[in-house]
């Protein structure tokens, strides 16, 4: 009795082990999709974003430079202290006649054998040719550019986030349609084997039945997978768990001709040459690349200032035992000071000075070259913008009249195939058909909402 009790728990023991796994597994699979709404979408992707933190901290290291710079203003202030330890001199005697002709022979310089001494010294520049304030202005022009950088960076990240949530919904409503699209095949496909046993229908045309829905299950596979990308891209951008299943809160407009939110908003200066001047005035990276162009002229004006002399205040206060700026020297601690101005010009570094003054010169010609060939990449891309924004607007009114005709061909395919005029093919071909349509319809919709984000971004507006 013993070992069959042994044995049942042991057996029942392994079941509930063997268990374990799948009620895990349902009871994880339990959480459910989390919605997730356009403006989330956008916060999460602005607050996760690698390349925005890599902004700020080139910002705060711009920043840090800058104060550099302005320190270069400030005195120079040195406190040094110091210990020598001298090699032993003979004391030297000079010899004077002796009284009362002299004062008889003099000894000079005690051996001192120990050196102390406690300097502070200052020096504040008065004159160096430009150099401090072009590092100053250089500076400044740097930290312009790099917050010019992640204004566009942020913007960027912004465009990115709007369009995976809009792809989201695009494949969301993919897979929806094309589910209803399966439904109606198995539908189909049981009517029709119940009139194959009837004797109404023949085999080959139940065949053509089930070569349909295999397709459109192929087609509702795809979508489900293009759903999943769709949501792993969201997913990566917004740093939310990989594993959570994502449904999007804000959900597509009604898709049939005249539904409420079809239409993105129409563009405040429809002209296109008025968004090119927006574009270049007001975008980012070329902000940044006229901000590198005056940092590069800035530097250039820096280098040149080693031509110039250098003018600084100096002074200085010393503590020593002995103090060799006192007479006789005695070893004793003493103090002295001194203040004078100080002129200096390296004429070793002349050569260094003229070849950074032409490598600065090169780097900006290189700069607004840059800038100029950005310039026309923005006059192309705004024209591409415009284009495919308008371009967006006709495909959706060509996509809604292409749902108002398949609908209006699916009521009357069914109206001829209940009066036998028409074949149960036809009716497969009809609702094919308006699934297509339906589906043109979504790309445009969520087509002009990109084409609108794009827009706005290249001409440098907020999103």
């Amino acid at each position: 009795m013993k070992r069959r009790a042994i044995r049942s728990l042991i057996g029942c023991a392994a079941v509930m082990i063997a268990l374990a796994p799948a009620a895990f597994a349902q009871t994880a699979g339990t959480a459910g999709p989390r919605d997730i709404s356009l403006e989330e979408a956008v916060e999460r992707a602005l607050s996760s974003s690698s390349r925005l933190e890599a902004g700020r901290a080139t910002m705060d290291a711009r920043s840090a430079a800058e104060a550099q710079a302005e320190a270069g203003r400030l005195p120079a202030l040195d406190l040094e202290a110091t210990y020598m330890r001298m090699k032993e001199q003979e004391p030297t005697t000079i010899p004077l006649p002796d009284p009362p002709q002299g004062p008889g022979p003099v000894t000079l310089g005690e051996s001192i054998e120990n050196s102390y001494g406690v300097t502070l010294s200052l020096r504040q520049p008065l004159f160096t040719g430009g150099a401090i304030s072009s590092r100053v202005e250089a500076a400044e022009r740097a930290l312009a550019a790099s917050r010019s950088t992640y204004n566009w960076e942020r913007s960027g990240v912004v465009l990115e986030a709007r369009t995976a949530y809009w792809n989201l919904v695009e494949a969301e409503f993919r897979v929806e349609t094309i589910e209803e699209r399966v439904r109606q095949v198995e539908e189909n496909l049981e009517n029709m084997e119940s009139r194959l046993s009837n004797g109404v229908v023949t085999r080959n045309e139940v065949l053509t039945v089930e070569m349909k829905l295999a397709e459109a299950r192929l087609k509702l596979l795809r979508a489900r997978n293009g759903r999943e990308l769709a949501a792993t891209r969201l997913v990566l951008l917004t740093g939310l768990d990989p594993e959570q299943e994502l449904r999007p809160a804000t959900a597509l407009p009604s898709t049939r001709p005249g539904g409420p939110g079809n239409d993105a908003p129409e563009p405040a200066s429809p002209d296109l040459q008025s968004l090119i001047g927006t574009a270049l005035a007001g975008r980012g990276d070329l902000a940044e690349l006229r901000a590198t162009l005056d940092a590069s002229e800035v530097a250039e004006r820096a280098a040149r200032s080693g031509w110039f002399p250098q003018l600084f205040l100096a002074g200085e206060y010393t503590y020593a035992r002995p103090n060799q700026a006192s007479f006789p020297v005695e070893d004793e601690f003493e103090s002295s000071w001194r203040v004078g101005v100080v002129g200096r010009i390296a004429l070793g570094d002349m050569p260094r000075v003229y070849h950074e003054g032409s490598q600065r010169e090169a780097e900006r010609t290189a700069a607004a070259a840059r800038l100029e060939a950005a310039e026309d990449r923005v006059r192309l891309g705004v024209r591409e913008a415009y284009l495919s924004y308008q371009s967006s607007g006709r495909e959706l009114e060509l996509a809604r009249t292409m749902v108002r005709h398949a609908e209006e061909n699916l009521a009357d395919t069914r109206v001829r195939v209940e009066n036998g005029v028409a074949l149960n093919e036809d009716l497969l071909e009809a609702q094919a058909t308006l699934l297509d349509a339906r589906l043109a319809l979504t790309a445009a919709l969520t087509g002009r909402r990109i084409a609108w984000d794009q827009l706005m971004r290249r001409t440098g507006r907020e999103l």
